[in-house]
């Protein structure tokens, strides 16, 4: 069915409107709605008509909408209740990154500022950070630029850039009211006040809290037809705006909650399809072929299977599954490969004189402290670890690892007492410093300030690496593509990879790794410290001493 076959018969327009919302049929509670057809043709022609599209290879042209859009925007504006007003109020779009969301939201934004003939409207686009709200006004002021019979009658406020509030107004010629969209974001002050004709939530997944869309839908309820669109890719198991509204559409789609008010558009794969199958790609991504690409997706699925981390990245942005906050950090396997050519304690001997970087990884009490060189021209690490002697036996039952026989190999360092002896091992890493020469020595900050102070005073120049996503996600992600990659040198040692193999990495809501100590399956000090090394030694510059006087990274 060509794009542009929006005249063709009713019957046919309504097949369109029921096959392009998947599982849900709009005719079955519709007891009190009309389906006006022509209602339905003209919103999907002001697409082509009026807006012209803003980036990328298509950025000039007119905007054609695809017959999956072309059924959401005729169930939206088609149909209508008895008194002639729209009969949705909420309109909840799940589907995968790159199929066009903000750019439709953008170009509904502009149609129903000019078209839907409600005097003052007010319109707001309400997404998670100012940046992302800056995305749809974007594209929703480079619209209007492009078209004049957008632009009249039309003022743009903030395209600019600079603190000028992000809007567009246009002004009635027939009554001289003026309507006014406006650009919100969940991190900037509440809202108070406002009476919302048309609602465009964009990406739900990145909103934080509720409580910005909360306050709008609540105060939909002054005008006649108001309108929400909510817009958004997969979200990760979790409790969110997202996840709610995501549960809520299933619901109304599958007619276990009856909302004929509510228009459900679910396109998502399962997590028990197979994410190697084009087939499953095609459930989640209805603008194949448009804005997204068997081509692309075979390239990024490729990549998941090689990379264990970037699998639910994959699952959850390009499929539209829900996955954890969670995933794996290296498969065994490329860690194993990562060897080398000289073992790990021959390793040394072969990189005394070569420029490093050093990081420190201190355990409470009880457990495993790790100190790690840096070496980033050959991207190889050396790797030193202590435990307290008297818990050894019993950690061994624990972890269910061979710490004595690591002590015996040279490759575990076991300190006198019950507890961490942090003078032990200050002498130990002393020694270390003065044959290697690291020139800074990164650390985390826990329980680390009478160690900082005793290596300060050895002369030693010590930075504290903050334990954030701002700071630790291009490190890790670094590390983790060289080992891929097989580029990384580690010598086998068998702390080191111990620690690899119980990494999980916490992600964020942009899908940004950090490796998390709380949820990984055993110990992983050894790469929390080499982390460390690698933050400091991106950091650094090649000329001498940018770090003399500064005490905290903040990348």
């Amino acid at each position: 069915m060509s794009a542009t076959e929006i005249g063709l018969a009713n019957d046919a327009l309504e097949l369109l409107c029921r096959m392009g919302v998947p599982g849900y049929d709009p005719w079955a509670d519709s007891d009190g709605f009309e389906f006006d057809h022509t209602a339905a043709r003209n919103a999907c022609r002001y697409f082509p008509a009026r807006l012209r599209h803003v980036k990328g290879k298509e950025a000039g042209k007119p905007f054609v909408l695809e017959p999956w859009q072309h059924a959401v925007e005729a169930n939206t504006f088609g149909w209508k209740d008895a008194e002639g007003l729209r009969r949705y109020r909420y309109v909840f779009l799940y589907v995968a990154k790159k199929n066009g969301k903000t750019a439709w939201n953008a170009g509904n934004v502009l149609m129903v500022l000019k078209e839907d003939g409600e005097q003052g409207a007010e319109l707001y686009s309400a997404a998670a950070s100012k940046d992302q709200a800056a995305l749809l006004f974007q594209h929703a002021a480079g619209m209007v630029q492009q078209s004049p019979a957008v632009k009249e009658g039309t003022r743009t406020y903030g395209a600019n850039g600079g603190s000028q509030q992000k809007a567009i107004t246009y002004v009635d010629p027939a009554t001289e009211i003026m309507s006014s969209y406006r650009c919100l974001a969940a991190d900037a002050d509440t809202v108070d006040g406002v009476s919302p004709h048309l609602i465009a939530a964009d990406e739900l997944h990145r909103h934080k809290s509720p409580e910005l869309l909360s306050v709008l839908r609540k105060s939909m309820a002054a005008r006649a037809q108001p309108l929400c669109f909510m817009f958004t890719t997969a979200d990760y198991h979790r409790e969110s705006v997202c996840n709610t509204e995501h549960e809520y559409a299933g619901k109304v789609r599958d007619g276990t909650i009856i909302a004929p008010r509510y228009l459900p558009v679910i396109y998502e794969a399962s997590a028990e399809d197979d994410h190697n199958d084009p087939e499953t790609w095609h459930r989640a991504n209805p603008n194949m072929g448009v804005t997204v690409t068997e081509e692309t997706l075979a390239e990024y699925c490729q990549e998941a299977n090689e990379k264990p981390s970037e699998l639910n990245d994959f699952l959850r942005l390009h499929l539209n599954v829900k996955t954890n906050a969670l995933s794996s950090w290296v498969a065994a396997e490329a860690w194993d490969a990562c060897t080398g050519a000289v073992t790990w304690d021959a390793l040394p001997e072969t990189l005394v004189g070569s420029p490093c970087t050093g990081g420190l990884d201190l355990s409470s009490r009880l457990d495993l402290s790790s100190f790690q060189l840096w070496f980033p021209e050959s991207h190889t690490s050396l790797s030193w670890c202590w435990m307290p002697r008297e818990n050894a036996v019993q950690a061994e039952k624990r972890d269910r690892v061979p710490y004595l026989a690591w002590e015996r190999a040279g490759a575990l360092t076991l300190t006198p007492g019950n507890s961490i002896d942090q003078s032990f091992i200050a002498e130990q890493i002393k020694a270390i410093c003065t044959r290697f020469s690291p020139g800074i020595v990164g650390y985390d900050s826990w329980n680390a300030d009478w160690m900082r102070l005793e290596l300060e005073g050895a002369g030693v120049e010590m930075v504290m690496v903050i334990q954030g996503h701002k700071t630790l996600t291009e490190p890790t992600k670094d590390l983790q593509a060289w080992v891929v990659s097989g580029e990384y040198v580690h010598g086998g040692h068998p702390v080191q990879g111990w620690c690899s193999s119980n990494v999980m990495l916490r992600l964020d809501a942009n899908a940004n790794p950090i490796p998390d100590k709380k949820n990984s399956t055993g110990r992983i000090d050894g790469i929390a410290a080499l982390l460390n090394a690698v933050a400091v030694a991106n950091d650094a510059e090649p000329t001498e001493s940018v770090y003399e006087g500064r005490g905290v990274i903040t990348l």
